[in-house]
């Protein structure tokens, strides 16, 4: 199961009452970042904050069973084309040189499409998903990075 931070309401019945009961979870779709927010989830991303002037937009969407080894995917609209390769290092870095705590991805991949640099850290398999979505979806890929970690 995959999901952003976008929350939507479930609605239930006991199956022993019958009473209808509601509560709120993330949908299972990627989510929007509030680029304005001082709170807006980029952080799971792993996003430089230096570099968060830099864009437009961004949208994520992460496995709810491990957001490390399922995948945590990102796309980030890059105001100006010459500060693509400038973020793709920075995010490289942020990636490359984190303590991951719970759970280890196996890489990281990170590719740009017209100004979009899209982002992805999971298990092998979470990654060549990804990467082959992105690859049928855009014939103009550009791979700046596809490494896997030293651990």
């Amino acid at each position: 199961a995959f999901v952003g931070m976008d929350m939507e309401t479930i609605t239930e019945t006991d199956s022993e009452t019958g009473e209808e009961f509601t509560y709120e979870m993330p949908k299972a779709a990627p989510s929007m970042i509030d680029l304005t927010a001082e709170e807006n989830h980029l952080f799971m991303t792993y996003f430089p904050a230096e570099q968060v002037e830099k864009l437009e937009s961004a949208a994520f969407f992460m496995s709810m069973m491990n957001a490390n080894v399922g995948g945590t995917y990102a796309a980030f609209e890059v105001k100006n084309a010459a500060d693509v390769q400038n973020i793709a290092d920075a995010l490289k870095d942020a990636l490359a040189n984190n303590m991951w705590m719970c759970g280890m991805p196996e890489g990281f991949y990170i590719a740009e499409v017209n100004g979009v640099v899209f982002s992805a850290f999971a298990s092998a398999d979470g990654l060549n998903a990804f990467k082959a979505a992105v690859a049928a979806t855009y014939e103009n890929v550009t791979v700046l990075y596809d490494e896997a970690f030293g651990f």
